[in-house]
Formats: structure tokens, C-alpha cells, sequence
């Protein structure tokens, strides 16, 4: 009897020996494989969203070199060189309007020698003001050779290029936890591609053409990117559109 018990016993702790082994090992299993799971899909999305920052980023720059292109050979025409030089502020913003529209800037200016605005495409009437403080037409002008980039431009910059313009940059800022205090609930400045192209008669410089591409709640822009990334989903154009991705 005893020994049948003792048999019993001994039997009992093997089994349970064997099914905590069993417990452990696949438990320690289970951890493991959910672990190199969790850093393989982890990877997996860096690595998809490093490729395809890199290769927005990479649009991004072409897109600029293109515009940069495009505004240094039209610097380049008999009529904006004539019409500059001759200070011909009719012809110059019948021209510059055509570049606008035809191009897809939303700000095309020509400006003399001394950054003094000649002609604004959107705003005829206001010229005579100065734009040499403009880095982008200060190195324009420095080095009488193209000059574009990505830049900010503050509100007054922007509200003399007209009232829509001026709207379109106002960007609502959403309240977020511990966020620093502001003094305004709107975004007013605006970022821009910028390119400014030397304008020349024969070896003298008579101005540079400006232009700017407003990024400021430009969803269309930003959806000509995912489009050109893979993605086919389009922002959504609510109204006022908030836009969290070109702030300023």
C-alpha cells in the first residue's frame, strides 16, 4: 500500500515536472517569437517610412530644381527682358500673370537692380516697395546667378501679394497638451518655395524675376506628392482646411 503510494507520488511529480517544463518552454517560446514579431514590424515600418521620406524628399528637390528651371529660362524671354528694361509695367504683368496661371506659382514678381518692386502679378497697384531684404533675391542679386529654395515669409510679405493669398496662409493651431502658450490662435506665417532669376540685357542686369509657390494649406500639393509616393488617398478639403504639415 505504501509503496503504491509512494509509486503514485513519484509519478505525480513527473507529470507535473514534465507539464511545467512543457509550460516554460513554450511559454518562453511564445515571448520570444512575439518579440522578434514586434522588432521585425517594427523595422519593417521605419524602414518603409525612411524610404519613403527619402523619397518625397527626393520629389521635393526636383520639384524646386524644375520651378528653378522653368523661372530662370522665362528671365531669359525677349519680352520680360525688353519690358524690364524699359520699365514697361503693362507688358511685365500681362507676362507675369501668364507665368502664374501657366506655371502654378502663386507669386510671380519682378523687381529692378535694387530689389524695388516693378510689378507683382497679383497686386498691379502696389509697387515701388523694397524686397532686397528678401535672402533669396539678396543672393540673386550677389551673385547675378539663379538662387531657389524652401523659405518663410511673414504675413505683412504676404498680404501685400493680395487678400487670398493672405487667407490662404492663416493656419488654426490646435491646443495640444503642454504645448507653450501663444498669443494667437493662428499660424500667419508662410512657407514658400522661393526662386529668383537674374534678369539681363546682354552683360547688364536690369532686375530678377521672383516666384513663390504658397505651401500654407496647399492640400493639392501635398496630395500631387502621395500620388506621386504610391498613395492614392487624397486629403480631405474641409472648410477653414487646417493643414498639420506646412505650418510655417
Amino acid at each position: 500500500m505504501i509503496k503504491s503510494i509512494l509509486r503514485s507520488n513519484i509519478r505525480f511529480k513527473l507529470v507535473v515536472s514534465l507539464l511545467s517544463i512543457v509550460f516554460l518552454t513554450g511559454t518562453l517560446t511564445i515571448i520570444i517569437g512575439l518579440n522578434i514579431i514586434n522588432k521585425n514590424v517594427i523595422r519593417a515600418a521605419y524602414d518603409s517610412v525612411r524610404t519613403s521620406l527619402a523619397a518625397i524628399d527626393e520629389l521635393y528637390r526636383e520639384d524646386i530644381a524644375r520651378r528653378s528651371r522653368t523661372i530662370q529660362y522665362l528671365a531669359n524671354t525677349s519680352e520680360i527682358v525688353r519690358a524690364t528694361a524699359a520699365a514697361d509695367r503693362t507688358t511685365l504683368h500681362e507676362a507675369l500673370g501668364r507665368i502664374k496661371r501657366n506655371f502654378g506659382f502663386d507669386i510671380v514678381n519682378v523687381v529692378d537692380p535694387k530689389g524695388t518692386v516693378l510689378v507683382r502679378a497679383n497686386n498691379p497697384d502696389a509697387f515701388g516697395d523694397s524686397m532686397a531684404h528678401y535672402r533669396t533675391i539678396q543672393e540673386a542679386l550677389r551673385t547675378q546667378a539663379p538662387v531657389a529654395g524652401t523659405g518663410v515669409l511673414d504675413y505683412s510679405s504676404i498680404r501685400i501679394e493680395g487678400p487670398e493669398l493672405a487667407e490662404r496662409t492663416l493656419i488654426p493651431v490646435v491646443p495640444t497638451p503642454r504645448a507653450r502658450a501663444r498669443s494667437s490662435p493662428l499660424e500667419d506665417k508662410a512657407m514658400v518655395i522661393k526662386i529668383a532669376a537674374p534678369i539681363k540685357d546682354g552683360s547688364r542686369m536690369t532686375g530678377i524675376l521672383y516666384a513663390a509657390v504658397l505651401l500654407n494649406n496647399n492640400t493639392e500639393f501635398i496630395d500631387r506628392f502621395k500620388r506621386l509616393g504610391g498613395q492614392v488617398e487624397e486629403y480631405p478639403k474641409p472648410k477653414p482646411k487646417p493643414a498639420d504639415l506646412f505650418g510655417k
